[in-house]
């Protein structure tokens, strides 16, 4: 159930230029299931309620219901649901927990102008959940409440603090099932029952979990952040490693104009999560599946102008850096590749056992079930073949293949080790990947 849970309107907020009447509207129409005002210090009575969903015409169940942001003297803006009168500006947060045990206590844009609340304030036994999407924080101050979500596990919330039509329901929150009343909102928020809308991406790329934070306000891109997940070391080195190139081509003249490139906005190790500011537009691989001869050849000759103005601009990058990340996503490609014009439809995924064995890449469909493993070394030695050696032993059918950057056919522990190039090369739609 997609619901907006901080806004505020002309009727009782002087700040807000956005009628209650046009909100409820608005957001209905973009699809939320239910509204809650958020005036300053301002609780509305029911008789306003039921006036106003009656003039609306929305439908039954998109609940309307009002809690309100009350300005502490110990713990700055904190949204209340599910008191029965409003709340007196600079009450303490004891005093408001004392009065209304029942209601929800959430801290509301707490990273707003640059602040970096301690895990003592977001833990505390005072507060049921953390506002970390607000309109009020910048990109970097949203994704700074993503990465505290992820790393101390409280109960979080989207709140757009809505103040304008055009951008009402930009971060929405999502229950775990519809809510009839304010004390049953409060409850599920209380019981960590619902969380911060993150929209899944389409995303050619079996190895990343991809979502994006947004809503359906979202005015921009310059507005969305994307969450890149990885699972597994390697994986995860790879994708650091892609993401610290695109730092560098940021730094240096690749953030605007036609061949620019994401903005990258944080990482984090520990939960193997990236951040970056979404750019609309498609990957060249995807650009060009489903395109005719004369569009393709456009799109490769844009990659190929990008490429020059890549060389152009000289950088010194670590070739380490680059080889790594280049030769896993490039056999990445050509097995995705060779799965679209093949025909057969696998499935293209990374295997990882609960000890930490791990193989790159294993594709399995109905005429084919191979592992593989891409290491960037000139040789090859036997703990690197462990991954392949594990995935052996459960799935003895499947064939596996170790590539590298070396020259000679290698035979290891029952594992054939190829050279990635030209494994590339004899790489055809159809046949099979070797042999």
């Amino acid at each position: 159930m997609l619901s907006e849970m901080h806004a505020h309107t002309s009727e009782h907020s002087n700040c807000s230029r956005v009628r209650a009447l046009a909100l409820i509207r608005l957001l209905h129409a973009r699809g939320f299931k239910g509204l809650m005002f958020t005036d300053h210090h301002y609780l509305w009575q029911p008789e306003e309620i039921r006036e106003i969903r009656r003039n609306s015409g929305v439908p039954e169940d998109f609940f309307v219901f009002s809690g309100q942001e009350v300005s502490t003297r110990d713990m700055g803006d904190v949204l209340v649901y599910g008191a029965d009168r409003s709340v007196p500006r600079g009450s303490s947060l004891p005093e408001i927990r004392t009065l209304y045990p029942e209601a929800a206590l959430v801290l509301a844009h707490p990273y707003r102008n640059g602040k970096n609340p301690a895990p003592g304030d977001l833990l505390s036994p005072l507060i049921d959940a953390v506002e970390i999407f607000n309109s009020n924080h910048t990109v970097s101050e949203n994704s700074r409440g993503l990465k505290d979500w992820r790393r101390h596990k409280f109960t979080a919330i989207g709140g757009t603090d809505t103040h304008g039509v055009s951008y009402a329901g930009t971060y929405p929150t999502v229950f775990d099932h519809p809510v009839e009343s304010v004390t049953a909102l409060a409850e599920a928020v209380k019981k960590g029952r619902c969380r911060p809308f993150l929209k899944k991406l389409p995303k050619n790329d079996a190895l990343l979990q991809v979502a994006e934070i947004s809503g359906s306000g979202a005015a921009s891109p310059r507005d969305r952040i994307v969450i890149k997940s990885t699972e597994g070391t390697g994986h995860w080195k790879s994708a650091e490693r892609a993401y610290r190139i695109m730092e560098v081509l940021y730094q240096s003249g690749f953030d605007s104009g036609r061949y620019r490139v994401p903005r990258p906005i944080d990482r984090d190790e520990e939960s193997m999560t990236l951040m970056e500011q979404e750019l609309d537009g498609r990957t060249l691989y995807e650009a060009t599946l489903n395109s005719d001869l004369e569009d393709a050849r456009h799109y490769v000759q844009l990659a190929a102008l990008w490429l020059a103005s890549l060389h152009n601009s000289r950088l010194q990058i670590s070739p380490q850096e680059i080889e790594g990340a280049a030769i896993e996503g490039l056999v990445a490609q050509h097995l995705r590749a060779w799965n679209a014009y093949g025909g057969d439809r696998s499935t293209l995924f990374f295997w990882r056992t609960k000890s930490g064995n791990e193989v790159d890449f294993v594709i399995y469909g109905e005429n084919v079930f191979c592992a593989l493993e891409v290491k960037n070394t000139a040789r090859v030695n036997a703990k690197m073949l462990q991954g392949l050696l594990t995935f052996k032993e459960d799935y003895p059918e499947a064939q596996i293949l170790f590539l590298y950057r070396g020259k000679e056919h290698l035979k290891m522990k029952g594992v054939l080790c190829l050279p990635v190039a030209e494994f590339l090369m004899n790489l055809r739609p159809d046949k099979p990947l070797w042999g």
